[in-house]
């Protein structure tokens, strides 16, 4: 584990040490969101200007400085209440109140909250009311406002029963109860709130054992009510004999005084006779039923050892998924912890390689673009790249851009993103080389010198879209265009058409697989664009990307969307872009990384 920290801690440093970023170009390009975000504000784009707030914090956060990631949210919050957007007032209300609490400020975590909560009771957000509850819950035990506490809770356990029964928020609920009680010494409480939850736990298998037993006890019932029923019978048997035997003697008494009455006497033997078998017959149902009796009792008495055994066996799995689940838990806290570690780590790479890419303002500069940009990890092997210059044969300016696409994605692809950035600069800021074929043709012996590949099995390299935009003498604009297995896209004003310029199908760096290929040359491709026109460079993240179904975007689908939103304004074109995507992948993940950056002419 250790060894694991200190390869992140190498990579780290061995970003900051190749490319020589200082830090205080991550300060600046945080400075310049902030600018950003306050023109938002003036400009009366409030939801935009929140949203950037918002991003801003979660980089503060990523670079362990909480303070100004409370301050950019409070920022946030100021715009949305300012303006009456309750839904990101409650938005940011929770997102500060998350990083109150990290922070361990409980105090100002509950007030933020009680803020939400208030919002709630007005009528708005009501689904999010046990949620808002339990946390109210959380923070105020922290802050050790008990009398807060216990009022929340209780609040949420009529909740829970009144309006929508949630088994999972319940046990939450008693859970809390259990920490509130222990917190305030009452440890009555405690044990009972403790017991609830075992209980709920253990609910099902005792419903079943019930079950069980209600059966047999009813088995027995039964058994006895028929034996009494019997017993009944026999008494009224009984009676029938005494009545017969005074019978009898009064017989003998008239046999003595008349012999006549002998063949009376016979009919009467003869009926004693017969009681005496009915009694004789009754006793022995009386004795089969009092088998059948014994048999049922020694098969309750069984069961009731089997439960017995049962709730021993129930008991040792208890304590053993106690102990499994404390080592599970001190198992999940390294694990979170080293999680920690990785991700700010990988945050810390992301602001590095974020600073290396041009900010929004330097790409305007010149031209009315918009960017599209959206990694797969939290760091990207898809890149954009841009140079502003002079060219020296009119004196007019001349824009270097373009959009790659490395092996990978992830940290090995960023590796391969940051060694692009810097050979395109080597090769066009200090090489002074501004054809677009020649560029790629250098990018690609550059490429295979850095990575050794004449010698080694490494085969990665990138797919890159490169355009020179001219201003000609009569200020019209002249596109040269070169790729490497990209292709530039061309919407035409005038055809109302969608135009595809394939580029060459040599790739940069690695092994060409086609023979003869690697022999072949990059070549330029001149386009003269009319003035509204739009054209495009991307990378391939956005038509592969699949849905639910495994269908991929495509590229026709791609050129249809492109024709339906080019003459739209920038800002609209991009949202109309991420909402097609989002609406195409679903709760599908994203499979690559996005880029893409549209100018209009």
């Amino acid at each position: 584990m250790n060894s694991f920290k200190f390869i992140i801690f190498k990579i780290a440093l061995l970003f900051s040490v190749i490319f020589l970023i200082p830090e205080n170009n991550i300060a600046q390009s945080l400075t310049e969101q902030e600018s950003q975000a306050e023109s938002y504000t003036s400009a009366g784009k409030y939801s935009d200007a929140i949203s950037l707030y918002q991003k801003i914090s979660k980089q503060y956060q990523a670079s362990g400085n909480s303070g100004k990631a409370i301050d950019a949210l409070k920022k946030a919050k100021n715009v949305a209440k300012t303006n009456n957007l309750s839904y990101k007032l409650f938005a940011t209300n929770s997102m500060l109140g998350a990083l109150y609490g990290r922070n361990k400020q409980y105090g100002a975590a509950q007030l933020v909250l009680e803020e939400n909560l208030a919002m709630i009771r007005r009528g708005s957000f009501t689904k999010y009311t046990n949620a808002v509850l339990l946390e109210l819950s959380k923070v105020s035990r922290l802050n050790k406002d008990y009398t807060k506490c216990g009022a929340y809770l209780s609040e949420l356990k009529d909740n829970v029963y009144v309006n929508n029964y949630n088994e999972a928020m319940l046990l939450k609920c008693y859970n809390e109860y259990v920490l509130y009680y222990q917190a305030t010494g009452n440890t009555a409480k405690h044990a009972e709130y403790f017991e609830k939850i075992e209980n709920i736990k253990l609910d099902n298998t005792t419903q079943e054992m019930n079950a069980r037993t209600n059966s047999a006890e009813e088995v027995m019932r039964e058994a006895v009510e028929v034996i009494q029923d019997q017993e009944s019978k026999l008494n009224q048997a009984s009676d029938s004999l005494n009545s017969a035997n005074e019978s009898i003697k009064e017989k003998e008494v008239e046999l003595e005084a008349k012999e006549e009455v002998i063949k009376l006497k016979d009919d009467q033997i003869a009926y004693q006779n017969k009681i005496n078998i009915l009694l004789f017959s009754i006793i022995i149902l009386v004795l089969m039923f009092s088998i059948i009796l014994f048999f049922l009792l020694r098969k309750i008495k069984l069961t009731n050892n089997e439960l017995k055994d049962k709730n021993y066996q129930i008991n040792q799995q208890k304590e053993e998924i106690t102990a499994q689940n404390d080592e599970l838990q001190e198992t999940n806290d390294l694990l979170e912890f080293e999680k920690k570690q990785t991700q700010s780590s990988l945050r810390y790479a992301q602001t590095i390689q974020q600073a290396t890419l041009p900010t929004q303002g330097q790409l305007a500069d010149g031209l009315d673009l918009f960017v599209f940009f959206s990694p797969r990890d939290i760091v990207s092997g898809d890149f954009y790249w841009h140079a502003k210059l002079i060219n020296y044969k009119n004196s007019k300016p001349m824009y270097l851009l373009a959009i790659a696409d490395s092996t990978g994605h992830g940290v090995p692809g960023a590796f391969m993103s940051m060694i692009g950035n810097r050979l395109l600069n080597q090769i066009v800021i200090q090489k002074s080389i501004f054809d677009p074929a020649e560029i790629l043709e250098q990018l690609h012996i550059e490429i295979r010198k850095a990575l050794n590949q004449e010698h080694s099995e490494n085969n990665d390299g990138m797919d890159v879209c490169l355009c020179r935009f001219d201003l000609t003498e009569n200020d019209d604009t002249k596109i040269t265009f070169a790729g490497a297995k990209r292709p530039l896209l061309h919407y035409s004003t005038k055809d109302k058409a969608v135009n595809r310029i394939k580029g060459s199908r040599k790739t940069i760096g690695g092994r060409m697989r086609i023979k003869g290929l690697e022999k072949q040359k990059f070549e330029n491709f001149t386009l003269l664009p009319k003035k509204g026109d739009m054209v495009y460079l991307t990378t391939d993240g956005f038509v592969d990307q699949h849905d639910i179904k495994r269908k991929k975007f495509g590229h026709a689908r791609f050129s249809k969307l492109i024709a339906k939103n080019a003459e739209a304004p920038l800002d609209e074109q991009k949202d109309a872009f991420e909402i097609a995507l989002d609406t195409h992948k679903a709760h599908e993940n994203q499979r690559d990384d996005i880029a893409m950056i549209g100018i209009r002419i």
